[in-house]
Parts: structure tokens; C-alpha cells; sequence
């Protein structure tokens, strides 16, 4: 573009001396003065020539990019909006550019006073082109980076969706031999659910884990030992009957938060494991299995879940820097 202007204004610094009244002497100084200037605009050609090689060059490599980030930015809401309003600024591009080229070919035809109201105008052109130029290499490497931050979320995902499926596997492995005693081990929504039905760990109206139930309990404290970025929260569930009177438990409430309460002293007792890594909670009758009122159905809300959750620390954190 800059030596578009160059050759702009020496075609019009010829046509400005040629059309004005000057002495002999003075014109062949200027006429010099021009094919100095003719010798210039040759070189300047070829240099705009080879300029505009690279540009063929370098929009070939933007189309290739656009492309690239077209394919992309399909993921997103906020990357379309993006590309939307890339391709919006390529097409004004395109018309400034043609803006400048019809006011180079009018350049030529005016007069001195229409010739310095065109340059100007030329200029200013030429400063938005350059400016949304410049708006669109930002655009671009917002796009990169976004780019990068969506590769290292997927990254994180499948690093924890590993890790979750490791865990669900050696926690299996550990209980294989209490899977005939109410005991179950699923892997959903990111999480590991290690079930164990009443039976297994308490006598019926008991909070005391019995030997079967707390060995059970250590054979699983010994793989979450050896995973220590994995959260545990022990959920006590209990079914719709009624705690009995004369119980020391006000309510199924107060019955499900013993239970869990026990697991816990177990796991961070002869199990070892960190406190401050394990909840105990209490949920009662209202999170049941099978919502039935059969004895089927009781039996099975009758319950105690681990639920174990993969640390997000790192995930949390890259959803929270302006992702």
C-alpha cells in the first residue's frame, strides 16, 4: 500500500508541472527531476510486485488458517460470535482495499485541489485498513489462545476420566470377594460409587460395623491410601420404616448419620486415611433406590455409599481464568 502512495504522488507531482505555465530552464529541470522519479517508480514496482507475491502468499496462508479456526471455533458460542465477526472484518477489508484502488484510478484524472482531497482521503483509508488489520491479528490470537486453554480443558477431562477409571478398577479388584454380600462398585458422572448394603456392615438396628463389614471397609481404605487425590464421602441411607420406639436414634436421620459416622472412624482409624479427606454425611429415606414399599426395595435403600471424586483443583482453576 505504501508504495502505491509513492507512485501516487509522483504521477502527480508529473502531471501538476507538466499542466502549469513554467520558463524553458525550469521545465528541463523538472522534466530531469521527472525521469528521476520514472526510474523510481520502476523500482518501486518491482518492489510493489514482489510485495504483492507475498501478500498472495501470506492470504493463502490466512485461508488456510481461517479454515483451521472456522473448524474449530465450531465448539463454542463465544467462537462463533468470533468468527463471525472475523469474516465481517475481512469483508470490509476487501472493500477498502477496493475503496483504494477506485481513488488511485481517480487520483489520476483530478486536479490539483481534487488530487490533495483524495490523498487525504487515501490516507485515511489506508489507516482503517491498517487498524482492522490490526483488530484482526488480536482477534486471531485470542482465538489461539482460546484455542490452547480448550486443548489443555480436554486434556484435564480425559486425565480425570483416567484416573476415575483406574480407581473404579483397583477398588473392584480390592472387593471382588464381598460382590455376593451387597456390595457394588459403578463409575458415574465422573465419580467412583462403592454401595454396600446394610447387611454387609451392620447388624440389623445396629451402628456397629460387624468383622465381615469392616474388613471390607480396610481392603478399600488400602486402595484410596495409595490414591490421595481422590475425595471420599460416606453417605448413610436408611429405607421408610420408621425407627423403633425406644431406639436411641430420634429418626431415620440421626440413624443413616451414625452409620456414616462409624465408616468414617473406621477408614481414618485402623484404615489410616487422612481425616480432612473424608465427609460423613446422612441422608435418611429420602434418596432411595427403588422407591417401592416392598421388602425388595427396602433392602436395597438400606445402605451405606463411598462416593470418591477425583480432586479438580487444576480444572476448577482453568474454568476460572477468563476461560
Amino acid at each position: 500500500m505504501i508504495l502505491r502512495k509513492i507512485n501516487i504522488l509522483h504521477l502527480l507531482l508529473f502531471v501538476t508541472i507538466i499542466s502549469s505555465c513554467v520558463p524553458t530552464r525550469k521545465f528541463k529541470e523538472l522534466d530531469a527531476q521527472h525521469k528521476k522519479l520514472a526510474e523510481d517508480m520502476e523500482f518501486l514496482k518491482k518492489e510493489n510486485s514482489d510485495l504483492s507475491a507475498r501478500n498472495t502468499e501470506m492470504s493463502a496462508t490466512l485461508d488456510e488458517d481461517l479454515k483451521r479456526l472456522s473448524d474449530f471455533i465450531n465448539d463454542t458460542i463465544q467462537n462463533n460470535a468470533a468468527l463471525r465477526k472475523m469474516n465481517q472484518q475481512y469483508d470490509e477489508i476487501n472493500k477498502l482495499n477496493d475503496e483504494l484502488l477506485s481513488k488511485y484510478s481517480s487520483l489520476l484524472k483530478g486536479n490539483e485541489t481534487e488530487t490533495k482531497k483524495l490523498i487525504s482521503e487515501l490516507q485515511e483509508t489506508q489507516a482503517n485498513l491498517l487498524q482492522r488489520e490490526d483488530e484482526m491479528k488480536v482477534l486471531t490470537r485470542d482465538l489461539q489462545d482460546r484455542e490452547k486453554r480448550v486443548n489443555e480443558l480436554e486434556r484435564l477431562i480425559h486425565k480425570k476420566d483416567s484416573v476415575v477409571t483406574a480407581l473404579k478398577n483397583s477398588v473392584a479388584d480390592a472387593l471382588i470377594g464381598f460382590k455376593d454380600s451387597g456390595l457394588t462398585v459403578t463409575q458415574k458422572n465422573g465419580k467412583v460409587y462403592v454401595s454396600l448394603e446394610s447387611q454387609l456392615l451392620f447388624p440389623s438396628g445396629s451402628t456397629e460395623v460387624d468383622k465381615k463389614g469392616k474388613l471390607a471397609l480396610l481392603n478399600l481404605s488400602k486402595v484410596l491410601e495409595k490414591n490421595k487425590d481422590i475425595n471420599i464421602l460416606i453417605e448413610g441411607h436408611t429405607d421408610i420404616d420408621k425407627v423403633m420406639t425406644g431406639s436411641p436414634y430420634k429418626d431415620n436421620w440421626d440413624l443413616s448419620v451414625m452409620r456414616s459416622t462409624q465408616v468414617v472412624r473406621i477408614l481414618t482409624g485402623e484404615g489410616k486415611l487422612d481425616s480432612k479427606r473424608v465427609t460423613a454425611s446422612g441422608r435418611g429415606e429420602y434418596a432411595p433406590i427403588d422407591a417401592a414399599d416392598t421388602p425388595e426395595a427396602k433392602k436395597k435403600n438400606r445402605r451405606i455409599e463411598i462416593i470418591l471424586s477425583p480432586k479438580l483443583d487444576e480444572l476448577y482453576q482453568l474454568l476460572n481464568s477468563n476461560f
